[in-house]
């Protein structure tokens, strides 16, 4: 009995520490955020999920000097390969490193396609699958960084799609909502209906979480309904009451 109660604490304890990451990430919480994604992470019944979360909580919240710091995964490891390079070419991008950016993305394409990931489970899901969203998403970003707008959407609703296709669990196998930075881009764009579209697509999935509410008051604002975006300001600063970051975008 002794035995089977350290196992189930060991087990959901981890998995209480996966849902403790992902709703402190939804109301803009880091520091609780990065806490619980580091127990998971050091857990001895850790997953692979759990170790890139960690980086994946510093990219959602523009950590990159901490993302830098980080150690590299094993180099016989291509999941973790892979959404290694997708984080530290989010990381390149946003500090328009670009020809860094695309070294990462040539290298993430080439651990996407080893085969090896086609019968490797992050959780319920492929890990080829799971990096195919990391492919999109980040000739996405590398597309954004150079105003390639249009490029970027295409990527962005590429990323969109799949994680849409991925098998259900919870915590999902992919962290970070593609549909913001799809709402983003629009926004960049001047198309604020289809952001909001976007960003109401999000809220559907991961109702009241504070990024997709910002996007969505700027898309009312942009359309000049300034009623719609008070009234969708105030769920927003509800929502992210218990935040210790400041956003000027909805992803950063």
């Amino acid at each position: 009995m002794i035995c089977s109660l350290n196992v189930s604490a060991r087990v959901h304890g981890r998995h209480a520490s996966e849902f403790i990451r992902l709703g402190a990430t939804l109301q803009g919480n880091y520091a609780e955020a990065i806490e619980y994604a580091r127990r998971a992470a050091s857990g001895s019944a850790r997953l692979k999920r759990d170790v890139a979360a960690v980086w994946l909580v510093q990219k959602s919240f523009g950590r990159w000097e901490e993302l830098a710091k980080e150690a590299a995964p094993a180099p016989d490891d291509p999941y973790l390969q892979g959404m290694w390079r997708y984080v530290h070419g989010s990381k390149y991008a946003r500090q328009k490193n670009l020809a860094a950016a695309e070294l990462a993305l040539a290298e993430l394409r080439q651990f996407q396609a080893d085969p090896d990931l086609q019968d490797l489970l992050v959780m319920v899901n492929p890990g080829a699958h799971v990096l195919e969203i990391a492919v999109h998403g980040l000739a996405g970003e590398i597309a954004l960084a150079r105003g390639n707008l249009d490029a970027a959407i295409s990527a962005f609703r590429a990323a969109v799609e799949r994680e849409d296709q991925l098998g259900y669990t919870e915590p999902p196998d992919w962290a970070q909502s593609m549909r913001l930075y799809l709402g983003h881009t629009y926004l960049a764009a001047g198309r604020p209906q289809l952001a909001q579209r976007a960003f109401e697509g999000d809220l559907a999935r991961f109702p009241e979480n504070g990024w997709a509410l910002y996007g969505l008051w700027k898309s009312h604002a942009a359309q000049g309904e300034y009623e719609r975006s008070s009234v969708v300001e105030k769920r927003f600063r509800q929502a992210w009451r218990f935040s210790d970051t400041t956003l000027t975008a909805a992803v950063f």
